[in-house]
């Protein structure tokens, strides 16, 4: 297993998609994934302030429920 982090999040020059870019932790390589403008901006806050939405989406809703249980992922 390779660990990573979010390195950024981009929009896509050639479609306006939203592009999340993982860094490998240990090396200089870069994984993107393309999703959502929704999940894009979701992410986005939570990297930034942590604020509360105003509706949370299902990852939203599955993040708080495995911490709720005192979980974590691996």
């Amino acid at each position: 297993m390779i660990e990573v982090e979010v390195n950024s999040i981009r929009v896509s020059l050639m479609s306006q998609h939203r592009v999340v870019l993982l860094k490998d932790i240990n090396t200089e390589r870069y994984l993107p994934i393309f999703i959502g403008q929704y999940e894009a901006d979701a992410i986005s806050i939570e990297l930034q302030d942590k604020r509360a939405h105003d509706r949370p989406l299902t990852h939203d809703l599955l993040k708080n429920l495995i911490e709720n249980l005192d979980g974590e992922v691996v």
